[in-house]
């Protein structure tokens, strides 16, 4: 999960289900699911959440 945080903020550009492909999940709604039990948020929300504009 350090992996796909790290890319969420770093790596914008590469859409979330292709991150989750990245770190070993070929399953979006499972890495979405997943994700969330780690970090209590969906990976686009923390994404969202850690954007610097």
């Amino acid at each position: 999960m350090n992996e796909a945080k790290k890319l969420l903020v770093e790596i914008r550009q590469i859409p979330v289900n292709m991150i989750g492909s990245k770190v070993g999940y070929e399953n979006r709604h499972y890495f979405n699911k997943v994700f969330k039990k780690y970090t209590g948020v969906t990976p686009g929300k923390y994404r969202e959440d850690r954007s610097i504009n």
